[in-house]
């Protein structure tokens, strides 16, 4: 158990990084939608990063908060299963749309330049996104349960925990890693191997013919419009990479706890250190709901942009108020 002090640093840990996450995604949002040209199949994917970044701040920061504090459960057995399954799923679905997202680029670029990226195609890409990471994470609902803590036939108080064997839980655990963990950084570096041979075939292609029927000035053209097309695609796989590397070094901590104690059978550690560990690692991991929206906006020109279009309107607005 935590002390007063404790408790309330952890406490104010988990209100700030959830209040964050909330605003921050929230934010990025409303600009992406109110803004007619940044209503792309890439930045709605990122609108789909920051409504799981949102659930997790909205759903699972209370809940577990509270559950790793008082060191139980007060909330039954319906609230335990929601909450596991939408942690679950929402880390699912950040994981999936970074693949997705690669995989989009990768399918745009090789196939037609002139694609119409503002379609309700993505859509498509939301439902499987969502669907696939319900899938995967319907063993986490079946197996979390609200169990009765008892010491020789007295209830002490319940617990919101798994109940499946060792075998079950160490499988599904590496599972969960290797999709959240490996599944998008193997999407990358497929894309972009492919994006990159693509992109220097077709340039080598067009030199040729074109030093055959054209003259140099549209040879100049063609080579222009793949180095512009390369460009875009290298900062658009620098803010994925970005925001792989953030999501792994958040999720990283909270999953290497979890595979430790699901392949041990003996545990040494006391309940003061082992809520501590747990709470350490479940705060490392909820901050990627409020460094992915910064990532976004940062990587992001034309989001950029539109934050410091905003930013010198406010200025403004607030200059003609004072005068």
């Amino acid at each position: 158990m935590f002390n007063i002090s404790e408790r309330k640093f952890v406490l104010s840990l988990y209100f700030l990084f959830g209040l964050s996450g909330v605003l921050s995604n929230i934010f990025l949002m409303l600009i992406i939608i109110s803004v007619k040209k940044l209503r792309t199949t890439v930045n709605m994917l990122i609108i789909n990063l920051s409504i799981s970044d949102i659930l997790i701040c909205i759903v699972c920061v209370p809940f577990t908060a509270t559950h790793i504090l008082h060191n139980r459960w007060f909330f039954y057995l319906y609230a335990c299963k929601f909450v596991a399954l939408i942690q679950a799923i929402s880390v699912f679905v950040s994981a999936l749309t970074i693949s997705a997202i690669a995989f989009h680029r990768w399918k745009v670029i090789t196939g037609n330049y002139r694609v119409n990226v503002r379609t309700n195609s993505y859509k498509k890409t939301f439902a499987m996104v969502w669907l696939l990471a319900i899938l995967i994470s319907l063993p986490i609902c079946i197996c979390f349960s609200d169990v009765r803590i008892e010491q020789s036939e007295f209830y002490l108080y319940n617990r919101c925990l798994e109940t499946w064997s060792i075998k079950a839980r160490s499988f599904y655990s590496s599972v969960t890693f290797v999709v959240q963990l490996i599944l998008p950084l193997l999407s990358l570096i497929a894309c972009q191997l492919k994006i990159h041979f693509h992109l220097a075939m077709n340039n080598l292609h067009s030199q040729q013919t074109k030093c055959e029927i054209t003259s140099n000035g549209e040879i100049f053209v063609v080579s222009r419009c793949y180095r512009e097309c390369r460009e875009r695609n290298k900062r658009v796989v620098l803010t994925l990479f970005c925001i792989w590397i953030a999501f792994l070094v958040s999720w990283l901590p909270w999953h290497l706890i979890n595979l430790y104690f699901d392949c041990i059978t003996e545990i040494s550690f006391s309940a003061q250190k082992l809520n501590l560990l747990f709470a350490s690692c479940h705060l490392i991991a909820i901050s990627s709901a409020t460094t992915n929206p910064i990532l976004y906006g940062w990587f992001n020109a034309s989001i950029r942009n539109e934050v410091k279009t905003l930013k010198v309107k406010i200025f403004q607005y607030f200059q003609t108020r004072n005068k």
